[in-house]
């Protein structure tokens, strides 16, 4: 598979339709302020509150574009609480991004450690003239070998990111409204999450682990059973499970791990012979 096939299918299309319906909002916030005194003085209730609704959708219509816009604001915020990593700075980290940027032919973006700069395990940003990874602390430790495989998937999840145009601010503004609206923004971010997976899985094809490890943590991460694992994997289907991953804003772990596997980016054969656990002696 070529970096041109790592889209999910279909991302681009709820892409286009999330846009129709954020542009939708942004025109019924619009309406609220600007002819919403008729429809208000119909319901008694709301009307008494009209001076704080319209308060509320005018710091809508300006708050979300200009928080896009001020992105270098947040760069500055991520710097001023992180380690900028680099060859002289935890080198092993910044060997692994090197190594996926270079395979994708691009110049490496800026890439900072911290505790505090991000909610995620590893996230990517952008300004207006630069790319930058922030990566969290979850999955690190002194001795990186037991979770290179795991740092390794998640850098290369977010080269993804940039390399979709997700992290352009056109980007961002086209859907900002969508994002504030819990459940309504479920269906773009789950096939947004599926083409970052794919790209973890291209550049770091054993990075199972980079997965799993969301469910294990980074402590009990190597005392994961892989054989057992994946064959329960088969257990999480159905229309329950579609229900429920509709309430999530990250697709549910089975499913994630399953469409790698469907999509041969993972191997079962080689993930159950190099993760095989070793049998307990009395």
């Amino acid at each position: 598979m070529s970096e041109a096939d790592l889209r999910y299918p279909g991302e681009r299309g709820a892409f286009l339709f999330f846009s129709v319906v954020n542009g939708l909002i942004l025109v019924a916030t619009l309406l609220i302020v600007t002819n919403g005194a008729d429809w208000l003085s119909r319901h008694p209730f709301l009307e008494k509150r009209a001076p704080q609704l319209k308060a509320v959708a005018v710091a809508a219509i300006i708050a979300i574009p200009a928080r896009v816009l001020l992105r270098n604001v947040r760069r500055l915020r991520v710097i001023g609480s992180s380690v900028r990593v680099s060859t002289l700075q935890f080198p092993e980290i910044y060997s692994i991004l090197v190594g996926h940027c270079r395979r994708l032919g691009m110049d490496p973006p800026e890439l900072y450690l911290s505790a505090e700069a991000t909610k995620d395990s590893c996230r990517a940003f952008s300004t207006h003239t630069c790319h930058y990874v922030v990566l969290g602390t979850t999955f690190l430790q002194p001795e990186l070998a037991p979770v290179h495989d795991t740092l390794s998937f998640e850098l290369a999840r977010e080269l993804g990111r940039i390399r979709v145009g997700h992290t352009a601010w056109w980007n961002e503004l086209l859907i900002a409204y969508v994002l504030k609206v819990p459940y309504l923004r479920n269906p773009l971010m789950h096939f947004r999450h599926f083409t970052y997976d794919r790209y973890g899985a291209y550049l770091a094809p054993e990075g199972l682990l980079g997965l799993t490890g969301h469910a294990t943590g980074r402590l009990l991460l190597r005392c994961l059973d892989v054989e057992p694992y994946l064959r329960d994997l088969n257990e999480s289907r159905g229309v329950w499970m579609q229900l429920a991953s509709l309430t999530q804003e990250t697709p549910p772990l089975a499913v994630r791990v399953r469409k790698l596997y469907a999509a041969g980016l993972f191997d079962v054969r080689n993930d159950l012979k190099r993760l095989k656990k070793e049998p307990l002696h009395a």
